[in-house]
């Protein structure tokens, strides 16, 4: 009798505990703008920032991307000179869906070993539309950084000298090479205009940041320096070297970013470049300057030199807006000029950038000419 009594006391209990319980939430529910929607929040943003972690909780993973989409309207005339598939004084002209700035996807993350002390890893991945049939392998490596000695890179990884030529501040879709894109190469037989390093696997070292200076070095011996694609060194002539210098800071109303690069191609050839990019803040106006030189081991060499200048403001409140217009000169057998101007939209709220581009390029001899017109988005993830 007195065990059936506690058992039914019990059966009370509980369901005092429920209606309780279930009161509290209806209350809380109903209450859409109390304190519990913010925990909730602050919940589901804990558990989307671990959902990723995979393996051990000891090292962090990050994933990160580009996609990138544009239109391409464009216009080759070969001259006399031949050249590319057009014949002599033939031209063509096309409007093709490219992916003009290489959409990319990838992971990275870090831990801590000691107070002062980290080591990561970075995974990256090219897909480049419906000119791939897979994802290319860009980034494979592991690092371990001091933040008193730097940090020392082993694996897949940009040489030092790698975005040494395109140094801009401002948001402009635009680098220094005379074109971006492989149909005019394909078309006129054109160059490539500068000599901005490429990927490798190798090892490389970066110091500290000192007064804003940082220097960088890099070693490899199975990088083809005229493709930038990866082949197994057969001789010490295979190993490539470079290392640079670069500057970024600012002081009154300007800031300022700069770089310096020499580069060793281990086949007797080699190069010396750099630029730089100085933006007045309270303005928004910005001009950048890149140039180089290759000396080939026969004695012959090429050079180029290019300049942009513009303005960047947030004259709407979606994002900044920047104009400019670039010129640049290339001398490698084939004299190239290139003129040209464009605008690129930013959106904050969506990491989106739409951008408009005109180039002209040309031979100084007027044999092959080149234009395109590109619109073209951007979405960073």
């Amino acid at each position: 009798m007195i065990g059936g009594t506690m058992r039914m006391t019990s059966r009370f209990a509980l369901v005092a505990a429920a209606a309780t319980l279930f009161g509290a939430y209806s209350a809380n529910a109903a209450d859409l703008g109390g304190g519990c929607c913010a925990d909730l929040e602050e919940r589901v943003a804990e558990l989307e920032a671990t959902t990723a972690r995979k393996g051990n909780r000891v090292v962090s993973l990050q994933v990160y991307g580009l996609v990138s989409r544009g239109i391409l309207a464009w216009e080759a005339t070969n001259g006399d000179d031949g050249g590319g598939e057009l014949d002599d004084g033939e031209s063509a002209d096309d409007v093709s869906l490219i992916d003009e700035d290489g959409s990319i996807f990838g992971f990275r993350g870090s831990a801590t070993i000691k107070p002062g002390w980290t080591a990561g890893y970075r995974m990256e991945f090219e897909v480049a539309g419906e000119q791939a049939s897979s994802p290319e392998l860009k980034q494979n490596n592991l690092w371990i950084e001091s933040e008193q000695l730097g940090r020392v890179t082993i694996g897949q990884a940009s040489v030092a000298t790698d975005g040494i030529a395109h140094i801009v501040l401002a948001n402009t879709w635009s680098n220094s090479a005379a074109f971006q894109n492989d149909i005019y190469t394909e078309f006129t037989a054109g160059s490539y205009g500068n000599f901005d390093g490429g990927r490798g696997d190798l090892i490389r070292y970066d110091s500290p940041s000192i007064a804003g200076f940082i220097l960088s070095a890099s070693w490899s011996d199975d990088l083809n320096v005229e493709t930038n694609d990866f082949q197994v060194a057969d001789s010490d002539d295979d190993e490539v070297w470079d290392v640079t210098l670069r500057y970024s800071g600012e002081f009154n109303a300007f800031r300022l970013a700069a770089g310096i690069g020499y580069t060793d191609e281990g086949n007797g050839d080699d190069i010396i470049q750099g630029s730089a990019s100085i933006m007045h803040v309270p303005t928004g106006l910005f001009a950048s300057f890149s140039a180089g030189e290759k000396e080939f081991d026969g004695g012959d060499s090429d050079d180029y030199w290019y300049i942009n200048g513009g303005v960047e403001k947030t004259w709407l409140s979606y994002g900044a807006t920047t104009v400019y217009a670039e010129y640049g000169e290339y001398a490698d057998g084939d004299d190239d000029t290139m003129w040209g101007a464009g605008l690129t939209q930013r959106f904050d709220a969506a990491a989106l950038d739409i951008y408009l581009q005109y180039r002209h390029v040309e031979e100084d001899d007027g044999d092959d000419e080149f234009e395109t017109f590109l619109l073209g988005t951007s979405i960073a993830f």
